[in-house]
């Protein structure tokens, strides 16, 4: 018989056609089930519930804290009870004090506020704690700088405070002071147009309104980084895209390959800010009080100082400090302070994938506020 009556015969052209579409359809299949476990596994660790009712509408703010609200907050990294006092504001410990103490009003976000931890672990309650001067957590998560002057403005009338704290997040307050939405949050917010240098607001009344499409798919590193290659990505948008993107963001840069991107993409915000300084400046001034700017880093930028989240804050940093001094400006900038901390002693400052400072982390920053203001 002859071999080639044993059967039909392949070409070499369909073998290879063959073994790609295999190549295709087999690296279509890795990537299906990489995309469905890494979905599986950031929903775990990000993973979160609170009971409902802590956050409420407010038409010049954009949200409040609810009055008398008590609930738990459980995350993945942590589980905490939140008690929110009759004036709207976080209860905290209010220590022992002479009658020659201070009185301050401290202003921020979700830090200042304590997302992570229990009513006397936040670092204004242990300042309390230290019974020299007094301290008034109006911490509310997801504001900025805007909504920080908006409050103070509405606060001072009946503060008694003869110092203000303003706590600067640098991952991501300049930033949202540009925007209708915070990048991290759905619900709308006023903020400030520069009109000749000075400070129009807009979106006020805040709109009941859904954050757009548009928005919704921005990001802070999208736009701190845009024109940056490390955008480029096939699987934006997917948790495959989210592992490269922090994978890029990892990687080690020179300072002065990112500079000209920072410099591009930041200085509205920068500008935006210093004027939104000014104006807090002087509402304080009026009413006798003075003003510390505290500058609180993210996790991101201590566990990498050569990763792009560095470079980022600390040109924010810079940037800021250089406004303050120029301005005279009290300061604490705890972002110097941290760097000279071990990588393994910032690691336990700052939950792991909340990204929140822990109980330590509190009372590391109420320390070194203390030595300030105590």
């Amino acid at each position: 018989m002859n071999p080639s009556d044993t059967g039909p015969t392949i070409s070499p052209r369909r073998e290879k056609l063959f073994a790609a579409l295999s190549l295709i359809l087999g690296t279509a299949m890795a990537l299906m089930f990489a995309e469905w476990g890494l979905d599986i596994y950031f929903q775990r660790i990000q993973c979160q519930t609170m009971d409902p009712g802590l956050i409420r509408y407010h038409s010049q703010l954009g949200w409040a804290l609810s009055p008398g609200w008590t609930g738990q907050h459980t995350h993945h990294d942590y589980h905490s009870i939140y008690n929110i006092g009759p004036d709207g504001f976080r209860i905290q410990s209010e220590g022992t004090v002479d009658g020659d103490a201070r009185q301050y009003a401290v202003l921020g976000d979700s830090f200042t506020f304590g997302f992570g931890v229990e009513d006397e672990q936040t670092f204004v309650s242990q300042l309390n704690a230290m019974g020299v001067n007094t301290f008034r957590n109006y911490g509310i998560p997801g504001t900025s700088t805007d909504q920080q002057l908006l409050l103070l403005r509405q606060i001072i009338p009946d503060d008694s405070s003869v110092g203000v704290m303003l706590v600067v997040y640098l991952a991501n307050d300049l930033l949202d002071n540009t925007l209708p939405y915070p990048l991290q949050a759905e619900q709308a917010k006023p903020f400030f147009r520069l009109e000749n240098g000075r400070l129009e607001l807009s979106n006020s009344p805040v709109p009941l309104v859904p954050k757009p499409a548009l928005l919704r798919s921005t990001t802070l590193s999208s736009v701190v980084l845009e024109g940056f290659t490390i955008q480029d990505s096939a699987f934006a948008g997917t948790s495959l895209g989210r592992l490269v993107t922090t994978i890029a963001s990892d990687r080690q840069y020179d300072e002065d390959e990112l500079r000209p991107v920072l410099e591009r993409n930041l200085t509205p915000a920068l500008e935006l800010f210093a004027v939104l300084l000014d104006d807090i400046a002087q509402e304080i001034a009026q009413s006798g009080s003075g003003l510390t700017v505290v500058l609180l880093p993210g996790r991101d930028a201590m566990v990498n100082p050569n990763g792009v989240s560095h470079h980022y804050q600390e040109y924010l940093r810079q940037s800021v400090m250089a406004l303050l001094e120029r301005r005279s400006i009290d300061n604490v900038d705890l972002m110097a302070v941290m760097a000279t901390e071990s990588e393994a002693d910032i690691r336990l400052m700052y939950y792991p994938n909340d990204g929140h400072l822990t109980p330590e982390g509190h009372r590391y920053v109420a320390a070194k506020l203390a030595q300030t203001f105590n």
